[in-house]
């Protein structure tokens, strides 16, 4: 609980806000007084004549250091000068099992002053609050939170509550006492010593020998599978059937010069049938990047792109045409046909691949939303490189270029 919950559900008619402590802790930001409560300050030496009204509270701060808190002897000296319907609020220092309990209780029963509520704390150097009143007669008792109605309390029924009270206390905290004395003291853990850490490292460093061992054969495993993987693609590499498919499908995809060698490359074929061929294993071959396209500026990370072009890579039994073009000329010359679309990324690998028979550029392309947008323009500079790109690879192959001005 903080202090501002204990203290201002018993701020009703309060008008003054005392601070009689004499401690180094400054509890003005503690408190956080609402409109028409005045906050006073008393004087370290007040020996004024007088007794506060019932529209003031005074706060008090007592605990183990005097000179952080304050003197509780200090502060029950300033209960005479309480009138009937003064209030209090006494902030306690000291741990709650260290609580002067006797001094609390005779300096207030010493000025007719009732204890309304009591609640713990939750400071570094305030561990709990009293508040009290007091009166020329019993008040109605409040619950923890201060809340109420409470029960009026006559002489003879207030006597019986604290006899009962008292009975009761005593014989839970004497149960208490007895069950925290029986109970065996802490055994101190021992802290192992060398021969038993050497133990324990051992045993991690055995552990971790073992799982090594265990990675160094799956890794050895693994190694003679790759190694099967690669003899076997050796051997279909050297095998009769996929030089064959190979000199056939590379004849079919570049009709013209390489049909007119087909016949010798299969009459080499067959007369060295009979010859074992060998292949340098994958790990060891270098890997030959194609040649670009004359004239173009192709790196060869640019192949990936490839893969996402809409080129057709058929062999030749009807007219292929690649172009830049927009989807309409596509639509309108498919049926006709091998249609393969340009694009800014990927032209020169698709006139690469494709060997087309003509190429088409339609000034169309050029407009707005296509991906050849602002095709011969000044801003458009890029396009243009990449469409002479094409018109000296179309130029270096002989195959004709037609540009169509719609």
């Amino acid at each position: 609980m903080r202090i501002v919950d204990l203290l201002h559900p018993h701020l009703d008619g309060v008008t003054a806000v005392v601070n009689a402590y004499g401690g180094d802790i400054e509890l003005g930001s503690y408190l956080h007084l609402p409109s028409g409560v005045a906050r006073e300050v008393l004087p370290a030496e007040d020996e004024r004549p007088g007794r506060w009204s019932s529209s003031t509270l005074v706060v008090g701060l007592v605990g183990l250091d005097p000179a952080l808190h304050g003197s509780i002897e200090d502060f029950l000296r300033l209960l005479p000068r309480f009138s009937a319907g003064t209030r209090g609020l006494l902030l306690s220092g000291f741990p709650t099992e260290e609580l002067p309990v006797h001094l609390v209780v005779s300096g207030l029963v010493a000025s007719s002053c009732q204890i309304r509520q009591v609640a713990s704390l939750g400071y570094a150097h305030i561990r709990g609050g009293i508040v009290f009143e007091r009166s020329e007669s019993l008040l109605p008792l409040l619950d923890y939170f201060g809340k109420g109605p409470g029960v009026p309390l006559d002489g003879l029924r207030a006597q019986l509550r604290v006899v009962n009270e008292h009975s009761l206390t005593d014989f839970v905290s004497r149960a208490i006492r007895a069950a925290a004395t029986a109970a065996p003291p802490p055994q101190p853990v021992a802290a192992p010593t060398a021969s038993v850490r050497r133990g324990e490292s051992a045993r991690r460093i055995e552990d971790l020998q073992a799982a090594n061992r265990g990675l160094e054969a799956r890794s050895r495993e693994y190694e003679a599978q790759l190694r099967r993987a690669r003899e076997r693609i050796t051997g279909l590499e050297t095998s009769a059937t996929y030089r064959l498919g190979k000199t056939l499908a590379e004849a079919a995809r570049r009709p013209g010069r390489d049909t007119l060698k087909l016949p010798v490359r299969m009459w080499r074929l067959y007369s060295n049938r009979a010859v074992p061929q060998t292949a340098p294993p994958p790990a060891v071959a270098p890997e030959v990047e194609p040649a670009p396209a004359p004239g173009g500026r192709l790196d060869p990370e640019s192949r990936l792109l490839l893969a996402w072009s809409t080129a057709a890579i058929v062999p030749k039994t009807t007219l292929v045409v690649a172009g830049v073009w927009t989807e309409e000329t596509l639509q309108a010359l498919t049926p006709d046909c091998v249609a393969n679309s340009l694009g800014p990324n990927d032209a020169l690998l698709v006139l690469e691949r494709t060997q087309p028979d003509l190429v088409l550029i339609e000034a169309a392309a050029g407009r707005a939303g296509h991906p050849w947008a602002a095709m011969g323009t000044p801003i458009g500079t890029e396009r243009d490189r990449r469409l002479a790109d094409i018109l000296d690879y179309a130029h270096g192959i002989g195959v004709p270029v037609v540009f169509w001005w719609n």
